[in-house]
């Protein structure tokens, strides 16, 4: 056979094989294929390859002969063995592509009249089929025909190859399970459309196009943009759209980042710059202020009203632009912003220019002994009283009663010791005077000795009253030591009982942090007090007293 007609069969050989396992063609194995395709024909310098290797070939040629080595099993088997070092760098995929080529050439040359000798080195001659008159002669007009139908074929399994055989046969049915699974299969990473025959439930309005496919909610449903906003689309019971029959197109490959936002003293306005990207919206968030949202029941709604938080789900900022919402302030709860950008353009992700000073949130949680100081619409002033929690004030003066109890006790403690110590010291004081005068007493006696007189006993006079003094003044010691310690533990428990109150002082009082007006008071009696403080400083905080 000829080289283009080595080229089409492998081609087709590859596509083929691509279609029943449901794999993506790759072009890098394409190439691979192309090169098996003709790698046999390097024993003849008449081929291709064969052309650009001549000496090769012709060493080839003379030692082995045509059709011989190169075509058969253990020409397949070095090739293999050959081509392994290529499965490291460039995968397994490009070695099977190059050995299917390679064997879709000695199939074809097994069709021709000569044959190939596929056990050699047996001198056997494999041939397909038996029968001579029905094999094909190298370039004759049967080879072309050959040559134009597997063409033909290459340029209907390709698409199908490229598609898969799955995509295909849910193209051809076009039913809502197999869009559904192509979106599962596919979606994540590229655009997808989806092509819609159905009608909407409870009514019989009928609606055919093309939309795009936001996200794949259940097995058995997508969520799909529409004119009108988005709605769900399958066969499931909660569908919004009854789909009759419907595929799935694939576009750009996408990427679809993710970023956090803190909303924290937000206004929803200030997401603006998302209207140029592309993105969804997702999150719970605390709000000031009265929402009311009605969707219709067609309809999936992006943004919904929940226990006093904003649920986002698949919204975008036009969503909260249309609805209204782009002034209500945010009181807390991270706002989540999936995006999608496409393979090759560059991303930056999105963040919030700095707070525009316009809110400052107060939460102030305390129990239901709470009072309000305030009301919506007043002014105040930096460190101003905006709410008390008159239980905690109570606990808080009753600690303070016992720290200037703990107090009086230590000054009434320090007295009984002051007047301990005098004593102490005035009994000493009176012992070191008697051994003084004792002392004078034994030396006037050791003077005159020769006069009569005994030092002795006034000696053992003193050393009785030298111990009565140590032991006064051990005793001295010993309660200064007392004292100290106990001083010590005095100073603790001052340095809690101080501690203590300010905590308690401060959980049951909240002063404005900034001058400005109040612009709402949010009660949840038994958890928290919110307030909503309008100023025109930069800058925002949330307290926690």
């Amino acid at each position: 056979m000829t080289a283009p007609t080595h080229l089409s069969l492998g081609t087709l050989a590859y596509l083929a094989g691509c279609a029943f396992i449901d794999r993506q063609p790759e072009v890098g194995e394409l190439a691979m294929v192309g090169v098996g395709s003709l790698l046999p024909d390097v024993d003849t310098p008449r081929s291709l390859l064969g052309k650009l290797l001549s000496p090769f070939s012709r060493r080839i040629e003379r030692r082995f002969g045509h059709r011989t080595i190169t075509h058969s099993f253990v020409g397949l088997l070095l090739v293999a063995a050959l081509a392994l070092p290529l499965v490291p760098r460039l995968g397994i995929g490009p070695w099977a592509a190059l050995l299917i080529g390679t064997f879709a050439h000695m199939l074809g040359d097994m069709c021709t009249k000569q044959g190939i000798q596929f056990y050699w080195p047996m001198a056997v001659w494999g041939v397909f089929p038996m029968k001579e008159p029905y094999r094909l002669a190298t370039g004759s007009r049967m080879e072309g025909a050959v040559l134009a139908l597997s063409l033909l074929a290459n340029l209907a399994v390709g698409p199908v190859a490229t598609a898969g055989t799955s995509r295909t046969l849910h193209y051809l049915n076009r039913s809502a399970y197999g869009a559904i699974d192509d979106y599962y299969e596919l979606g994540p990473g590229h655009r997808t459309y989806l092509h819609l025959e159905g009608v909407f439930a409870g009514s019989e309005r009928r609606i055919t196009g093309r939309f795009p496919v936001v996200s794949g909610l259940t097995q058995a449903s997508l969520l799909v943009e529409f004119d009108s906003g988005l709605a769900v689309v399958g066969v499931s019971g909660d569908s919004q759209v009854k789909a009759q029959r419907m595929w799935l197109e694939t576009g750009e490959r996408v990427v679809r980042p993710e970023t956090v936002l803190q909303m924290d003293g937000r206004l929803l306005r200030e997401l603006a710059p998302l209207q140029q990207r592309e993105h969804r919206l997702f999150g719970r968030l605390r709000y000031f202020g009265e929402v009311d949202l009605r969707t219709p029941p067609w309809e999936f709604s992006p943004v919904q009203v929940s226990g006093g938080e904003l649920v986002l789900e698949y919204a975008t900022f036009a969503d909260l632009q249309r609805l209204h919402l782009l002034d209500v302030a945010i009181a807390g709860s991270a706002l989540l912003v999936a995006e999608v950008v496409e393979i090759e353009e560059r991303y930056v992700p999105f963040s919030l220019a700095a707070a525009s000073g316009v809110l400052l949130m107060l939460e102030f949680e305390v129990g239901a002994d709470t009072d309000v100081l305030v009301t919506p619409g007043q002014r105040v002033q930096k460190g101003q009283l905006l709410a008390t929690n008159s239980v905690k004030l109570r606990r808080a003066s009753l600690l303070e009663a016992e720290l200037e109890s703990e107090r009086e006790l230590q000054v009434q403690a320090n007295a009984v010791l002051d007047g301990e110590l005098a004593l102490l010291a005035d009994r000493l004081a009176a012992k070191q005077g008697e051994i003084r005068r004792l002392q004078r007493i034994a030396t006037a006696y050791r003077e005159h000795a020769d006069l009569g007189f005994d030092a002795t006993e006034v000696e053992r006079q003193i050393e009785a009253v030298e111990l009565d003094a140590a032991g006064l003044e051990q005793a001295i010691l010993e309660l200064r030591a007392t004292d100290d310690a106990r001083q010590i533990e005095h100073e603790q428990r001052v340095a809690r009982l101080r501690a203590e109150v300010a905590d308690v002082r401060a959980e049951a009082s909240l002063r404005a942090a900034t001058s400005g007006r109040i612009v709402m008071i949010q009660r949840e009696t038994g958890r928290r007090v919110l307030f909503g403080l309008s100023r025109s400083q930069t800058g925002s905080s949330r307290r926690r007293p």
